[in-house]
């Protein structure tokens, strides 16, 4: 879960390009309640590691998915089970200590 209006979202920006370059790393991007526009040039300037965004325009995924703050990440495997959970901007030593272990690699 991401927005362009988030701060810390471009802090993670750089972390999840390296982390969608790793082999069997797919990403997929929910922006939160946000400007198709700013959202485009978010992207634009900071790059897309996303194989795919979808648009949570009125919060709702957001709830569901228990999200409490911007940005959040969770790693779910192939059988659509959460494996880990982390919010706030990922930094390198989140990626190896959290998400790489629960992403198996």
């Amino acid at each position: 879960f991401w927005a362009s209006w988030c701060a810390p979202c471009r802090i993670e920006a750089p972390i999840l390009d390296e982390l969608a370059k790793r082999d069997g790393m797919t990403l997929y991007g929910i922006a939160y309640k946000d400007d198709v526009d700013l959202a485009r040039n978010f992207l634009d300037e900071f790059g897309n590691p996303f194989v795919h965004i979808v648009a949570d325009n009125d919060g709702r995924g957001a709830i569901e998915w228990g999200v409490t703050g911007f940005p959040e990440t969770f790693v779910v495997d192939g059988d659509g089970i959460i494996r880990a959970h982390y919010a706030g901007p990922l930094t390198d030593q989140i990626v190896e200590d959290i998400i790489l272990p629960a992403a198996g690699m």
